[in-house]
């Protein structure tokens, strides 16, 4: 009798400790928990200095989140080289890449903006995921109570072109492709593992792609001739158009019309370039230089 109550007892215990049998093994804490528990004094000391070199108090949320993008970005080189040898260290997996190391890959850089995010009290989870097939970490931050993607990892061209001393003072490579996007916009190259917030504000998505590159919002991509001239002859050899979507055969017709409008106001060009244009919510963009 003794025995069977024994078990009956040591059934029941088993029955209540499933769920953290379970949690433990097939439902570990997120990312974003382990990542805040385990930082080491090295790290959170570098976050400091960070924070006191980049963040004014007069700064609004927006101002911070991009002041810590960008310092991401100009501080870190990614680190294609050992990850193509496969030699990676941990800490390029980790927040000391970038911000002791100044070299890290994708989940690092998401690392290090989750937790500057945190020490600023804005709200920010690290999404682990694919892009282009292959794994990939990347954030979503929210400001002013909204959420949006941020993929810092993408915004940082490979290679740099400037070595680590002298990328902080060279903004020139600064890009805001994946910089405060919405899930629409964010998921056309990017797969979620899990979806905890919603983004779907469209607030800062039509803004500059490229750090002092002047932009506008067209009704008609037929304008850009004349509004790219204007802003030729201000000086901005380079501009960002958004406009609504139109064959591509017909855009190259304006880009013909674009150049040969600057060639009859007297304008010396001996070439063009233009990017890709890209799909972002109601509008295509490009980017746009005749030198």
């Amino acid at each position: 009798m003794k025995n069977r109550l024994r078990t009956i007892l040591l059934f029941i215990l088993l029955i209540a400790l499933l769920p953290i049998l379970y949690n433990k093994v097939y439902n570990p804490k997120p990312l974003d928990e382990i990542v805040t528990e385990n930082i080491s004094p090295e790290v959170k000391q570098a976050i400091t200095k960070v924070i006191s070199e980049n963040i004014t108090p007069d700064m609004s949320e927006y101002d911070k989140v991009k002041a810590i993008h960008d310092y991401i970005v100009l501080t870190t080189e990614f680190d294609i080289k050992n990850l193509n040898n496969n030699t990676l260290s941990d800490d390029s997996y980790s927040a000391k890449g970038v911000l002791i190391n100044k070299l890290a890959v994708c989940q690092g850089y998401a690392e290090a903006f989750k937790l500057i995010m945190t020490e600023l009290g804005i709200g920010c989870h690290i999404i682990t995921g694919h892009a282009k097939d292959e794994l990939h970490a990347w954030n979503i931050v929210r400001i002013d109570n909204e959420w949006y993607q941020v993929d810092v990892t993408w915004d940082d061209p490979v290679p740099n072109e400037n070595s680590p001393t002298n990328m902080v003072n060279d903004t020139s490579n600064l890009i805001y492709n994946y910089f405060l996007i919405t899930d629409e916009v964010m998921y056309q190259d990017h797969t979620p593992d899990d979806k905890p917030q919603i983004c779907t504000s469209e607030k800062y998505l039509y803004g500059e792609k490229k750090q002092g590159v002047p932009y506008f919002i067209l009704d008609s991509a037929y304008s850009i001739p004349n509004h790219y001239l204007n802003s030729y002859l201000q000086g901005n050899k380079t501009v960002t158009f958004y406009f609504p979507d139109i064959p591509n055969e017909s855009l190259m017709s304006i880009f013909e019309k674009t150049g040969q409008r600057l060639v009859a106001s007297g304008a010396s060009i001996t070439n063009a370039v233009y990017t890709p244009v890209v799909n972002q919510g109601d509008y295509c963009f490009t980017t746009i230089t005749f030198e």
